[in-house]
């Protein structure tokens, strides 16, 4: 995955998110997959993926950029957010039809229980 802004600083990795999107489909594709509900009495769960939080964490431990893509899918709506390792120590989050924004400065910040 690419960190890439057109000329209006707009991220474009989800200019092609695909239709009819699975949690099946999205951990193939390498994405870290939580399914859950609007339902407030239904708790997500990890569907699939976690091996790629687990690459992420390791590769931002040792200084490496790095990306990757989590999906949650509440009542099979997907929702994407992609994280980016970019400089050594900045966190990038990013959200479809948001600007990138820099979320920690500090790996240590990032935790597997903020992913669900």
């Amino acid at each position: 995955m690419s960190f890439i802004l057109d000329r209006h600083d707009r991220y474009t990795g989800f200019d092609a998110l695909p239709e009819n999107y699975t949690p099946d489909q999205a951990v193939e594709d390498g994405c870290f997959v939580v399914v859950g509900s609007n339902d407030d009495n239904v708790k997500s769960v990890l569907f699939g993926g976690g091996e790629h939080w687990q690459e992420f964490l390791e590769a931002t431990g040792r200084g490496e950029n790095a990306s990757m893509r989590k999906v949650l899918f509440l009542d099979g709506t997907p929702f994407y957010t992609d994280l980016f390792y970019v400089d050594g120590r900045s966190v990038w989050t990013v959200l479809p039809d948001m600007l990138p924004i820099q979320t920690s400065h500090q790996n240590r910040c990032l935790e597997k229980a903020s992913l669900y």
